[in-house]
């Protein structure tokens, strides 16, 4: 084998050898995320869609009115139609003394499931954040690891660890399937940065009127690198400036 050939062979066998991440979202209307190991596919995810979603977005809403039968209520959040609001997902904070909900008050809402056809979005007060390794879920005190963490021993380090984290505060979390085998300092670097951009999102909720959009949803690439993005990732590849900007 002469010397060009040999190092052909070397840099295709280095390239073979590495896990690369490819992002593509040059289409508007179909974004497709990859993680190849070994010449392998190890991750695949796509999504479809010929508008911005808004599944995960924050917004200040007010409440419509409140239909008993129903056991719901119609919020205006700023969007073409009125959202859904099922009365057991607003927060205890939100109802008066009487236990109702009275139209006109504001509530901090995220939506988690698009409009559809004549039917608005469905709206939750209980908002969720997550992150690389967490999911902090700041306005209820439950904890939970995911299912995919199947060994008991694991499943009691992670709650053990979590519980000296959160001490200080009353949030609720879950442990994403991600960080099993993370350290303790990983996990908190995690669980500070939900909590400073809830904190953000409480502020800007308080200093903004409504309806209105208080916090958006990262964007596909974005959410591509937070949820399979892990260490052993040689190179990330993207096929469009501005998502390779942000």
């Amino acid at each position: 084998m002469d010397t060009v050939s040999l190092w052909t062979w070397i840099y295709r066998k280095r390239i073979m050898m590495t896990k690369k991440m490819l992002i593509n979202t040059i289409d508007e209307e179909e974004s497709r995320m990859a993680v190849v190991e070994d010449g392998n596919l190890v991750e695949y995810n796509i999504r479809m869609s010929v508008k911005e979603p808004t599944t995960g977005n924050i917004y200040n809403s007010t409440v419509q009115n409140v239909q008993q039968g129903l056991r719901a209520a119609f919020v205006d959040y700023g969007a073409g139609k009125s959202g859904f609001l099922p009365l057991r997902d607003v927060a205890t904070e939100y109802f008066g003394e009487d236990r109702k909900l009275s139209a006109g008050k504001k509530l901090l809402v995220q939506v988690v499931r698009e409009e559809k056809g004549s039917k608005g979005a469905m709206l939750t007060t209980h908002i969720s954040l997550p992150g690389r390794y967490l999911v902090l879920m700041p306005n209820r005190q439950g904890s939970g690891i995911s299912r995919k963490i199947e060994n008991e021993a694991d499943r009691k380090k992670l709650k053990q660890v979590m519980e000296q984290i959160t001490e200080q505060e009353n949030m609720g979390f879950i442990v994403r399937t991600a960080g099993m085998n993370r350290t303790k300092q990983e996990l908190i670097r995690d669980y500070q940065m939900l909590l400073r951009l809830w904190k953000d999102i409480k502020g800007n909720s308080e200093k903004t009127t409504a309806p209105g959009l208080i916090y958006q949803e990262t964007d596909f690439a974005i959410k591509a690198f937070r949820d399979y993005y892990t260490s052993d990732i040689n190179e990330i590849l993207v096929d469009d400036s501005e998502t390779a900007r942000k």
